[in-house]
């Protein structure tokens, strides 16, 4: 009768392992962190910040969200693009951006190569510009520092809408 139990046992464990392991393979597969550091990073080239009720206030934009450009790299995709430091920043493709964070992670998600619509308020119009993303420059990895537009690829290109003027 100790052998019974004692199979019995054993067999309802190796059951509960088989199952727990089934429900593991119907799991969607992350990649490996080893895989997600050695691919590029997307770079729009465009230094957000945080958009405050009186920068809100001076350039009449009641919207919600949206963050404020404070730079944009000289020949990277955003300025090809035609952002403009002092744009804001209200949406990458189609999705609202609330924070920085959120739109420098917005970008992240995004490959190289791909492009970025970038919904944009200038001027006190909405507009639309699309930045196709270029691998993150070296130069950045070890400096805080922007890159120049020299040490940018030189396939840096865009497509979109552009102001006929700038106000």
């Amino acid at each position: 009768m100790r052998k019974l139990i004692l199979i019995v046992i054993a067999l309802v464990a190796l059951a509960t392992n088989l199952a727990a392991g089934a429900d593991q393979d119907r799991r969607p597969q992350r990649p490996s962190l080893a895989s997600d550091a050695s691919a590029p990073k997307a770079f729009v080239g465009i230094g957000v910040q945080v958009l405050t009720d009186a920068i809100r206030t001076s350039l009449s934009f009641t919207q919600l969200g949206g963050v404020l450009v404070g730079q944009v790299v000289p020949g990277a995709p955003g300025d090809i693009a035609g952002v403009r430091a002092g744009d804001i920043v209200t949406g990458v493709n189609g999705v609202a951006v609330a924070s920085p964070t959120d739109f420098v992670a917005k970008i992240g998600a995004l490959s190289v190569g791909s492009a970025a619509v970038l919904t944009l308020w200038s001027g006190g119009a909405q507009r639309v510009a699309t930045a196709t993303l270029v691998a993150r420059p070296a130069s950045l990895a070890s400096s805080s520092a922007p890159p120049n537009a020299s040490s940018l690829p030189p396939t840096a290109s865009c497509t979109g809408p552009m102001p006929a003027t700038r106000l």
